[in-house]
């Protein structure tokens, strides 16, 4: 029976935030009663208070058979199991809790977080907006629908909403970061150094801007003024981790690989309290310095712990139907090309991650004819609009039989003053987004004249490659070897349709043969696009432009040859993907 003195009391404690007080009076009232749903409730607010997750499951589970339109126990208990990783469960309980009350915002981002985290990016989005729809002052929200964006490189959207989210506020370290980061990520590189500096006064005692600022100065090839910023701060913060990654990012291939080394192992023996991201940076670079000094067993080690940190969720089944989506509604009569406008300024330089993309492009660049790009989010966004211009349904590649001449000739258009922005005096402009190979049926429609290049590469080099590398934003296939394996399969289908059905220009480069034989590669390329021969193409390592990927070292570096079957080194390790590609289609 209820004992209203003794529930008094123990509310009180609650109120006073005398939990485990507070939590002893609410067990002796669940033992005396068991259809108290309210002290039930309590107590499972208690023990979820204290990270007693499972007991709190418990308490909620045994409300809900009391009352099951109780929406509060039903949000609570999607909580208790999204701490338990019980996300499925989870996403369940909180569509229980959004029927009860079709309003909670709260409860469509918790629920838009456990998709995104489960890699169904798109409802997260949907959930996010739904919930700045009605309250479009929900910073939280904002901030996690720019990740999303951002995780699927729609970098110029996520910067969109990241500033919004610091107008609402600017005192948010995660948001100044988020932004500098999709700054970066977008080829705004002064942007991103302004953010940086922005950052630094708003949080004057974290060396965290300053050090990230260093890396970037390294990214933009300004390494001499990387570390002048960088040296002061080794010395006044030695034991920081963002200090020491940004050091040993800026050192790893210098005289001082062995120093960096021993930072970086220093940092994890001293087992602070480090998130998972900078956590995995670490490993990564310890990966690379054991990988550049032979040592393939220690090196492996640590590129495994760095994916496993930051590994997310990747459908292969999903990803093998849009595949064969993509295929199906790219007959040969949606293949015809429909602009009016030619787009024979773009070259799209397509292929995986880590194939030569960014080679081919510094190649390029290094023509006074061709101007390179990097890698433009445009045709992703190009791809929304339509789908938005339709009135939101359908997607790609669903909408492919629905373009019409003006519809094409609008995005194209679009397109092409982003080309004319980077350069109104080049031939040629090179959009090297690598995964256009997804699009190229789109892109044929809206610049039946462009010319494409795809490069292609020893499929386990390249996966082993996209496993070493910490990409910041998509790939989520890269943290585990058999989804790279899987995924790289399904590339080679979509690319073995273009390449029978795609009436555009197509000149497929094969890495290994440009990098043992590079002038003959080079001048296939050149005569391709039509042009004469020039010799800085050769000596592109003397290109100093700003090259914003993966690649930025090799491409900086004369032509070699040392990255061919570098997967032999690993075959010990990499039995997962091995046997993957060893399976029959």
């Amino acid at each position: 029976m209820s004992n209203p003195p003794l529930k008094k009391k123990a509310r009180k404690l609650f109120d006073q935030e005398k939990l485990s007080e507070a939590k002893k009076l609410y067990q002796r009232l669940c033992q005396k009663d068991r259809q108290d749903t309210e002290s039930w409730f309590d107590l499972g607010t208690l023990h979820g208070m204290q990270g007693e997750n499972e007991a709190a499951l418990e308490c909620f589970k045994h409300v809900l058979a009391l009352q099951p339109n109780f929406a509060e126990a039903h949000f609570n208990m999607a909580r208790c199991l999204g701490l338990l990783n019980q996300k499925q469960a989870a996403c369940q309980a909180y569509l229980q809790a959004l029927r009860l009350k079709p309003d909670w915002v709260q409860a469509m981002n918790n629920l838009a977080n456990l998709l995104q985290a489960q890699g169904h990016f798109n409802a997260a989005l949907d959930y996010y907006q739904r919930a700045l729809t009605l309250a479009p002052g929900y910073t939280d929200a904002l901030l996690n629908k720019s990740n999303v964006l951002l995780l699927m490189g729609k970098s110029p959207a996520a910067i969109n909403g990241l500033r919004t989210a610091l107008k609402q506020a600017p005192n948010h370290p995660i948001i100044h970061r988020n932004l500098c980061l999709a700054l970066t990520a977008g080829g705004r590189f002064d942007e991103a150094m302004a953010g940086y500096d922005e950052m630094k006064k708003y949080f004057p005692g974290d060396p965290e801007p300053l050090a990230s600022k260093a890396k970037l100065l390294g990214l933009m090839g300004d390494r001499a003024a990387a570390r002048e910023v960088i040296a002061p701060l080794m010395e006044k913060y030695p034991n920081n981790p963002y200090v020491t990654v940004a050091y040993a990012t800026l050192n790893q291939h210098q005289k001082y690989s062995q120093d960096c080394l021993a930072l970086l192992e220093n940092i994890l023996k001293q087992q602070m309290q480090l998130d998972h991201e900078i956590k995995a940076q670490i490993h990564f670079l310890l990966g690379k310095i054991h990988d550049e000094h032979n040592n393939y067993g220690q090196a492996f080690e640590h590129y495994h712990q760095a994916n496993e940190l930051v590994k997310r969720p990747f459908n292969t089944e999903q990803q093998s139907k849009h595949i064969d989506e993509i295929i199906a509604q790219h007959s040969a009569e949606n293949l015809k090309p429909t602009s009016t406008l030619g787009g024979k300024k773009a070259v799209f330089i397509v292929g995986m991650p880590r194939s030569g993309t960014s080679l081919v492009e510094q190649i390029l660049d290094s023509h006074p004819a061709i101007s390179g790009a990097g890698e433009l989010s445009e045709i992703f966004d190009i791809a929304d609009s339509i789908t938005a211009q339709l009135g939101g349904e359908p997607a790609y590649p669903a909408f492919m039989s629905q373009l019409t001449t003006e519809l094409c000739d609008q995005m194209a258009q679009r397109y092409l003053e982003r080309l004319e922005h980077t350069s109104n005096q080049s031939i040629y402009v090179t959009d090297k987004m690598p995964q256009n190979f997804l699009y190229l049926g789109l892109i044929s429609r809206l610049f039946p004249e462009a010319h494409i290049i795809h490069c292609q590469r020893e499929p386990r080099d390249t996966c082993l490659s996209c496993y070493f590398q910490n990409f910041t934003v998509g790939q989520s296939y890269s943290n585990d070897l058999t989804s790279l394996a899987q995924y790289y399969r399904q590339y080679q289908r979509l690319m073995r349709h273009w390449q029978t059905n795609l009436d555009s220009p197509l000149l497929t480069v094969q890495y290994e043969t440009l990098v043992s034989e590079p002038e003959p590669v080079i001048r296939s390329m050149l005569d391709f696009l039509k042009l004469e021969w020039d010799e800085n193409c050769l000596n592109f390592h003397n290109n100093r432009r700003v090259v914003n990927t993966a690649s930025v070292d090799q491409v900086r570096q004369p032509m070699h040859t040392k990255s061919v079957a570098r997967w032999k080194h690993y075959q010990d390790y990499i039995g997962p993907l091995l046997n993957t590609f060893a399976e029959k289609n």
